[in-house]
């Protein structure tokens, strides 16, 4: 159930960071150069898979491995729901933000 939630989820953010980041790109990059064109969705969603790959992710220590480990499963879909929705928070902030930029450029 766990892993099939994770799945679902992260395939959710994908998603939207690349509506993200297509429209970031339009924003600022395809404003300021004239010539380059605006990202399909699935050349944005490229995008986000290269910068998660290349940027640094959080290591678990072994003692936050073990708990992690010892979880059961109600625990671990709670995590995973809220980590799901801080994660969103943190787009659609971000979104926002740079909408205001964008409107006063």
């Amino acid at each position: 159930m766990h892993i099939i939630l994770n799945l679902v989820l992260g395939t959710i953010l994908l998603f939207l960071r690349a509506a993200i980041i297509k429209a970031l790109w339009l924003w600022f990059i395809v404003a300021q150069f004239a010539g380059l064109a605006p990202l399909s969705l699935g050349t944005a969603m490229g995008l986000s898979l290269f910068m998660s790959v290349v940027i640094s992710r959080k290591y678990f220590s072994m003692k936050e491995l073990q708990e992690i480990k010892d979880m059961d499963n109600t625990e671990l879909v709670q995590n995973t729901t809220s980590n799901f929705f801080v994660q969103i928070g943190v787009l659609l902030s971000t979104l926002v933000v740079s909408w205001v930029i964008h409107s006063m450029m």
